[in-house]
C-alpha cells in the first residue's frame, strides 16, 4: 500500500510510511481516521504549503492541545481529589464521601479471612 500511495502523490515512501505510522495507533479514546479523507489529504501532499493550509494545521494542534490541557487538569483534580481521601483515611478523619452521608466501607480484617 505505501509504495502505490507514494507513487500515486508523488510522495517518497519514507514519508507515506512515517505518516501511516502516526495515524495507526489504538487509541479507544482517539477517534480513528477515515480512509476516504486520508487518501484525499495524501493526494494533496506533494502540493507546496500555503500560508493557508499551515494556519489551518496550526488551528488543528492548538484544538488538539486544548482539548489535552483539558483533559489532563481533570484527571489532575480527581487524581487530588483521591489523594485528599487517603490523607483523610490515614489521620482517622474519615473520607468526605463518609462525611456527605455514603456509608463508611468496613475494613479488612487480614487475620480473619472470609469464609
Amino acid at each position: 500500500f505505501s509504495q502505490r500511495a507514494a507513487s500515486v502523490s508523488q510522495v517518497p515512501r519514507r514519508d507515506v510510511l512515517e505518516v501511516l505510522k502516526t495515524v495507526a495507533f489504538d487509541d479507544p479514546a482517539m477517534p480513528g481516521v477515515q480512509r476516504a479523507g486520508f487518501v484525499k489529504c495524501l493526494m494533496d501532499a506533494s502540493l507546496p504549503a500555503t500560508e493557508r493550509s499551515v494556519m489551518k494545521l496550526e488551528s488543528r494542534l492548538a484544538s488538539i492541545k486544548f482539548d489535552l490541557v483539558m483533559k489532563l487538569e481533570s484527571r489532575l483534580a480527581a487524581i487530588k481529589f483521591d489523594l485528599d481521601e487517603i490523607k483523610l483515611g490515614l489521620s482517622g478523619g474519615g473520607s468526605r464521601k463518609a462525611q456527605r452521608g455514603a456509608p463508611p466501607q468496613q475494613p479488612c480484617d487480614e487475620e480473619d479471612p472470609p469464609t
